[in-house]
């Protein structure tokens, strides 16, 4: 195949190399190695098809994660991509794995099998009659993840799961959450803890999402876990502990200080405990530090409310409105404002927007302090 790569000659061949493994954009994990049986693929599930739908499911996965205050992002790197297609057709697959590996481009490499018994038929002849059978492949699917480490590409990671073949696109979505949960746990907490509070799709709890932070906090960096303390802190305000939410959030800004988001969700906690002086005091300090957070400003107009100060309400739902402009608190915030102080009309106004910003986001947890 392609014999012109015969004669060129070695440092050409090693530019060659160099240059279609740069050419490719970092990525965290990259989907290799993809199998499946036989009657799987005459169902449309080739592996070059599988590649594409753990991809898209892991996307979905980090969508969902994702948060105005710290967008997620899981880079997924793929055969069907231009550089690899030809890498592939070159014969050249392995060295530019290798070298990307080398250059630290490719974090972890995932290796998936997909295995179930296959429908036999045939002919046999018994005495002077030749008889046809069929048998019936099994119909549960058994998926097998590897997930290496692309220094050493010792495994790092072995998981089995199955599923019947009914079910076989629940099974995907196992397959890219052991993935996400691998590469990155924090996103696919968020992930869970999204699920959880919106109620649709998958079936999640926060107490499941709490056992997940939990089980995978000895497994990150010591830099990244205020990060979970922070989640944790926030999830214990939803199931109102806001005691336990302040431990947690104390120890999210012990590990970073200077963390706005942990301010805010510290200040939620105080707030449910009636110590608004307290709560007021953590917004206006996470706004010192991140001016630009939204939910703080919020919370804080919250308070400003309830004592009545409806200028100052309104002026810092005015700027988080300026920076997001689909949190539909804000309107319903200063709906209640503007019926408070007797001015009806604009009070249905705001809260009709209210509904347009909800139907624009649905899922306003995109706005929470994580």
């Amino acid at each position: 195949m392609l014999e012109w790569l015969l004669v060129v000659a070695p440092v050409a061949f090693s530019a060659l190399i160099f240059t279609l493994a740069i050419g490719s954009q970092p990525v965290d994990v990259a989907l290799q190695h993809i199998t499946t049986p036989e009657f799987l693929e005459q169902q449309g599930y080739a592996s070059t098809t599988l590649d594409d739908m753990i991809e898209r499911k892991i996307a979905e996965i980090v969508d969902g994660a994702a948060s105005l205050q710290a967008p997620r992002r899981i880079d997924v790197g793929t055969p069907e991509t231009t550089i690899n297609a030809f890498a592939d057709m070159a014969e050249l697959v392995q060295p530019v794995r290798a070298t990307q590996r080398f250059l630290g481009l490719v974090d972890y490499i995932a290796e998936i099998h997909f295995l179930a018994d296959e429908t036999f038929e045939g002919e046999v002849r018994l005495g002077d009659r030749m008889w046809e059978f069929e048998a019936e492949q099994d119909e549960e699917v058994l998926a097998t993840l590897r997930i290496r480490d692309s220094d050493t590409l010792q495994i790092v990671k072995y998981q089995e799961m199955a599923a019947e073949y009914e079910d076989f696109d629940d099974l995907l979505d196992r397959v890219a959450r052991e993935i996400v949960g691998f590469v990155d746990p924090y996103t696919l907490a968020l992930y869970q803890y999204n699920a959880a509070v919106l109620g649709t799709g998958e079936a999640v709890t926060l107490a499941e999402a709490i056992d997940h932070l939990k089980a995978a906090m000895p497994l990150v960096s010591r830099k990244d876990r205020h990060w979970y303390h922070n989640l944790l802190c926030h999830i214990s305000n939803e199931l109102d502990d806001p005691e336990l939410a302040i431990e947690y959030c104390k120890e999210a800004v012990r590990r970073q200080p200077g963390f706005a988001l942990a301010h805010v969700n510290w200040g939620v906690a105080l707030a449910r405990l009636d110590r608004d002086g307290e709560a007021i005091e953590h917004y206006e300090a996470a706004l010192r530090i991140q001016p630009d957070l939204v939910i703080a400003r919020v919370y804080l107009a919250e308070l400003l409310h309830e004592r009545r100060l409806y200028d100052e309400a309104l002026a810092q739902l005015d700027l988080a409105q300026a920076r997001a402009p689909e949190l539909a608190r804000i309107y319903e915030l200063r709906g209640v404002v503007y019926d408070e102080v007797g001015v009806r009309e604009l009070a249905q106004q705001q809260r009709r927007r209210a509904d347009v910003a909800r139907a624009r986001q649905p899922r306003q947890s995109y706005f929470d302090a994580l």
